[in-house]
């Protein structure tokens, strides 16, 4: 495939968007303009093409097609947990790009300053072609950031930047993010700056979807992308660490947003990291499907594939989308959109 032109031929189009529509209805549905034309790409060195349509077809076949559908209002949804590596990214990258690829206009803020996000969504320093220390600290300038927002340098449309996905944008970490902490937690009504300065402009620009990626902590971003949410997301990571200490970690939850006075929030707490090899494993997921409230049917099983994934920057179903891994997750996006579709 030609570098210039990202996307997917039919049968990937077919096993990501898990459709039964056939390859004749596609292209009936081409030849009629209800989708996007296809570019004709020549197969090696043969005279035969392949059809493959651009992630801006791709997305007009997906809102046709696909499994998601645009919220009836536009969501906040924040992802977070106290305990790292138990997916957490790996949430916001398989919902950020699949429903991008159904033509959501969707923005991720990513607010842990390690900016795992950032780099799986294609941002940031290509080693490979570094070569002295200094072109590190160029990069870091390069990077406009909530702060500079904050501080009148610059509007918030300056520091989105659009991923390979049309429909995919982010405002990116930044190391400015840890310094920027004592500065929202000096200000007036702190926990209120996103919900007030940023939903609604992000809203005004036409995002639909708007997902935030917390820190494995509790910090002022913390308490604001809560207090901005309709949809909180939190792991549960089906391991005894997390059992023994989820219990309390919810309770200060519950706490934070009875003390706030938030209400209409929905929650969904997602079972992570579910093995089959231990019956502790398995215990601990049925415990948690019985006893918390909000605990989501569908979970997300431990895999390579998934780690693989994010190493090549893909949602799970577009990097195996024929696995059952795969299964798991369009079911878990089919549960979560429920609950972003129940949202008015």
């Amino acid at each position: 495939m030609p570098k210039e032109i990202q996307g997917y031929k039919y049968r990937e189009i077919k096993n990501i968007f898990n459709t039964e529509v056939s390859k004749q209805a596609l292209l009936k549905a081409e030849k009629e303009k209800r989708i996007p034309s296809s570019h004709r790409i020549k197969y090696g060195n043969s005279k035969i093409q392949q059809r493959i349509w651009d992630f801006d077809a791709v997305a007009e076949i997906g809102k046709k097609y696909g499994f998601l559908k645009s919220p009836k209002k536009p969501i906040l949804t924040t992802v977070f947990s106290a305990k790292g590596g138990i997916l957490k990214s790996t949430i916001v990258l398989n919902l950020a790009r699949m429903y991008a690829l159904h033509g959501i206009k969707t923005c991720v803020i990513d607010l842990d300053p390690q900016g795992d996000t950032s780099r799986n969504l294609g941002f940031d320093i290509p080693e490979e072609n570094i070569e002295d220390i200094s072109d590190i600290d160029s990069f870091k300038k390069g990077v406009n950031n909530l702060s500079d927002f904050y501080s009148n340098k610059c509007k918030l449309e300056d520091i989105i930047n659009q991923t390979e996905l049309p429909h995919l944008d982010v405002i990116l970490s930044s190391s400015e993010l840890i310094p920027f902490m004592e500065v929202l937690n000096s200000s007036v009504r702190r926990e209120d700056w996103i919900k007030d300065h940023i939903k609604p402009k992000l809203i005004k620009l036409g995002y639909e979807l708007i997902i935030i990626d917390l820190a494995p902590s509790w910090s002022i971003y913390t308490s604001n992308s809560i207090t901005a949410a309709d949809l909180l997301i939190s792991p549960l990571e089906c391991r005894i660490a997390h059992y023994r200490n989820h219990k309390e970690s919810i309770i200060q939850l519950n706490k934070f947003i009875k003390k706030m006075g938030i209400k209409n929030i929905k929650k969904a707490f997602v079972p992570t990291k579910v093995s089959l090899t231990k019956k502790i494993y398995t215990q601990i997921r049925q415990f948690y499907a019985g006893n918390v409230e909000g605990c989501t049917l569908s979970s997300i099983r431990e895999s390579i594939i998934g780690e693989e994934s994010v190493a090549k920057r893909l949602s799970i179903v577009e990097y195996a989308p024929t696995k059952t891994i795969a299964d798991d997750i369009r079911e878990l996006l089919i549960e979560l959109d429920g609950k972003i579709q129940a949202i008015g």
